[in-house]
């Protein structure tokens, strides 16, 4: 996986101030597992996953990814430049 641009470093580095840096994955062997749903076809790497812990997370981490102009995805709907959820 490439080294992310400037602007999903900024924007994965604000995540990781809402959610905490252990929550907050960009390594590619993190990534593996977010991929796919299950199925062994059509497997993208998000750039940035999120985990976050209370509802109050979510919403700031929904905020951002809006204000950077970037959409979020959850479960298995995970696309690449999407942060998961």
């Amino acid at each position: 996986m490439p080294q992310l641009d400037a602007a999903t470093a900024e924007l994965a580095r604000r995540l990781a101030a809402v959610v905490g840096a252990r929550n907050c994955l960009t390594a590619p062997a993190e990534l593996l597992t977010y991929e796919a749903d299950g199925l062994t076809h059509g497997r993208t790497r998000p750039d940035v996953v999120v985990l976050p812990g209370s509802t109050e997370e979510v919403a700031e981490v929904v905020r951002l990814a809006r204000a950077a102009g970037r959409p979020t995805a959850h479960g298995p709907a995970l696309l690449r430049g999407f942060p998961a959820l």
